[in-house]
């Protein structure tokens, strides 16, 4: 018996004990409630240059006990100078996390967890580039770093935010939407690790003339170190997530005072070919969403040097994409484009702009049984170094069928092929044009049983019969031959022959033959006469053969005849 009621005690004395840790607190909470206000109002009005409100603010211990919980109902914080009147953020519950000791007896405001709730954040630049999110105040930027002090913030969250971003300097424009973010930042001296995990449901991208993304899904798994000595970022183990698109980068970005010096690497992680798709512009997406696609897709590059926006110098930068064993297929389509495989190289050595190097080494691939194979290198922007080889057989109603093209329908079987070496170079002289050099290039294209329809007309053109070469062995573009050997088409039971020979650039010789037979009431099927009548069978035959120059006014001579029998014409 005697146990049990000094049980009694122990258990009425610990209750009481946290009982009175609990009141204690409470007790001087409630009695230091207007000091407390005041402690956080009077930070706020020392750190940042902008007008910030809130509804109500409460206390709870509970929550995170030991801590001190802070609640902020609807904050809203507001330009001033320039931007007064605009809204730069509004939230609607802000949850602070504190030391409660130090806030009361020593009027200092430690935070250890940020929480904002349903934040809704506008930032916009002027056309002078004053930005209205710069509102800390210079003093309070400064930081003290003579001793060894630290300080973190465990948990800085936010959920369901929203933010629109408005950059009327450059014409660039984004939003985000559904943000949810988890982060922890630890600071010692000069250095910040922040780590962050956040999800943007919705993400939207674009200038004045184009929309880059439209709500397209964002994962960032971010561990990043900030070296305020050296205005520096190093990113490690890090994950950027774009829709289906997954890669990582690693390395480091330094500010300079007017650029930045960038050190980094990134490369894929287990991405698909069709988590590619996910990134095409929304302008195009419409007509890939009936499309399915398999294969591999492997993507890794780096970025190194410096960038600065007065200057032309540029990074140097490496980009490898390789495409094993894909596929492309429209759905309820029988035909596919399969077994494709694609090396593409850009590559920047040097930090000029003129000497990029797209290199595409490989590309093969099988549409509906008929072969796409060859090798496209090109060097430069200014004077474009070309080094290609293609081949193509292409059945023209299968790649309609995987592409279709709104308005036409297409049949026909084509061959291409393709060799060119050389270089195209230019220059302006006065408000003048002049193509200086182009290429070496051999050219063969043949088409065979070929139709083209246009929907907005009745008539088709068929059986096409089409033969062309194409040649210049040394890059002089008045050297170039281009020679229409064959040309036969029908539009209904009206043909179509002739050939054309073409040599030069600037002025070239012109060599052709044509006959045409043209029942002339079949001008209807192709556009509209309006209620009027045409009739009769129309033929001729044109013969060109000499030199063509617009300057010299050189025309070549015409050898024409022309037929028409029975022709009648009545305007109703």
């Amino acid at each position: 018996m005697r146990f049990r009621i000094t049980k009694r005690k122990w258990f009425i004395i610990i209750g009481s004990t946290l009982v009175l840790l609990l009141l204690i607190p409470y007790c001087i909470l409630q009695f230091y409630k207007d000091e407390i206000k005041s402690v956080i109002e009077k930070n706020i009005d020392t750190n940042l240059n902008a007008a910030v409100t809130f509804h109500s603010i409460d206390f709870s211990f509970i929550s995170q006990f030991p801590s001190l919980t802070v609640y902020m109902d609807d904050m809203d914080i507001l330009g001033v100078e320039e931007f007064e009147g605009d809204t730069l953020a509004c939230i609607k519950r802000v949850d602070l996390e504190l030391d409660w000791y130090k806030l009361i007896f020593k009027n200092e405001m430690e935070l250890n967890r940020v929480f904002f709730n349903d934040p809704t954040i506008h930032l916009h630049i002027l056309q002078n580039g004053h930005a209205n999110y710069k509102i800390i105040k210079r003093d309070s930027a400064a930081v003290d770093t003579t001793d060894n002090s630290s300080l973190s913030l465990n948990k800085f969250v936010i959920k369901r935010g929203s933010l629109n971003y408005l950059d009327q300097s450059k014409d660039v424009w984004f939003e985000m939407n559904g943000i949810n973010h988890v982060g922890k930042i630890d600071y010692s001296k000069d250095i910040i690790d922040y780590i962050t995990d956040t999800e943007i449901k919705h993400f939207s991208l674009r200038n004045k003339k184009n929309q880059y993304l439209l709500n397209k899904e964002i994962t960032i798994d971010l561990n990043i170190e900030i070296n305020l000595n050296t205005s520096s970022f190093t990113f490690k183990e890090n994950t950027f997530g774009v829709n289906k698109f997954i890669f990582g980068v690693d390395g480091q970005v330094a500010i300079l005072p007017k650029g930045f010096d960038l050190d980094l690497r990134f490369a894929s992680k287990e991405t698909s070919f069709s988590d590619i798709l996910s990134l095409v512009p929304n302008t195009f997406s419409d007509e890939l969403k009936d499309f399915t696609t398999e294969g591999l897709l492997n993507f890794n590059g780096l970025i190194k040097g410096k960038y600065f926006d007065t200057s032309s110098v540029m990074p140097l930068f490496h980009l490898d994409i390789n495409v094993v064993d894909a596929m492309v297929k429209l759905k309820n389509i029988d035909t596919k484009a399969k077994d494709i495989q694609f090396e593409l190289v850009i590559d920047n050595k040097y930090g000029v702009l003129d000497s990029t190097v797209f290199d595409l080494r490989k590309l093969n691939m099988d549409v509906g049984g008929y072969p796409i194979k060859g090798r496209v290198k090109v060097q430069g922007f200014d004077n474009i170094k070309v080094d290609a080889d293609l081949l193509a057989e292409v059945e023209l109603a299968q790649l309609e069928k995987i592409y279709p093209i709104k308005g036409f329908d297409i049949s026909g079987k084509l061959n291409f092929e393709l060799n060119a070496k050389g270089i195209y170079k230019t220059k302006h002289v006065n408000t003048k044009f002049i193509v200086e050099s182009i290429p070496a290039f051999k050219l063969n294209l043949a088409l065979s049983d070929g139709l083209v329809k246009y929907d907005s007309a009745h008539a088709t053109f068929h059986n096409i019969e089409l033969f062309l070469t194409g040649e210049n062995k040394d890059g002089n573009p008045e050297h170039t031959r281009i020679n229409l050997k064959e040309l036969e088409m029908y539009l209904g039971e009206n043909l179509l022959t002739g050939n054309m020979l073409l040599e030069g650039f600037k002025s070239y010789y012109v060599k052709s033959d044509l006959k045409a037979t043209f029942n002339l009431a079949d001008i209807e099927s192709l556009y509209p006469l309006n209620n009027n009548v045409v009739k009769g069978l129309f033929t001729a035959n044109v013969k060109l053969d000499g030199y063509y120059n617009s300057e010299k006014k050189l025309f070549p001579s015409i050898n024409a005849s022309v037929n028409l029998t029975n022709g009648y014409f009545k305007t109703i």
